[in-house]
């Protein structure tokens, strides 16, 4: 009998951290880290007269992730959740505290509407696989 040994917590977080570098060394962003979000915004901006900022990017890359979690469990959605969450709260960090707070203030639904989704995705899982 094959039994699968859920993920713990750390091991997401480890694979978050990976994934991120992993990705800044294939597509060759800031000398091997993924810092696509400013430039994305920026095109994004240009094209259509919006105004995205770096934040809204990869609060826009963390939702997707969600969305495509509801339809279908994948651990990749899982992990880019929590790489795009450390990447939005470097973002919001390195910011001035002015912009920070009120970014802070804007984007705390995504902690909310994470919360919610992992808590239903966890609904039909056993009890040792829920939060």
């Amino acid at each position: 009998m094959n039994t699968k040994i859920p993920l713990r917590p750390h091991q997401f977080t480890g694979m978050a951290a990976n994934t991120v570098d992993q990705r800044g060394t294939d597509n060759g962003y800031d000398a091997g880290q993924e810092r696509s979000a400013a430039k994305v915004a920026a095109v994004f901006n240009a094209l259509t007269g919006k105004e995205l900022t770096e934040a809204d990017v990869w609060t826009l890359l963390i939702v997707l992730k969600q969305v495509r979690n509801q339809r279908k469990f994948k651990i990749d959605n899982i992990v880019d959740m929590i790489g795009y969450s450390a990447l939005l709260g470097e973002c919001l960090d390195s910011q001035d505290p002015l912009i920070t707070d009120l970014h802070r203030a804007q984007h705390s639904h995504v902690m909310h509407e994470t919360e919610a989704v992992l808590d239903e995705l966890s609904k039909g899982l056993p009890s040792k696989v829920g939060r």
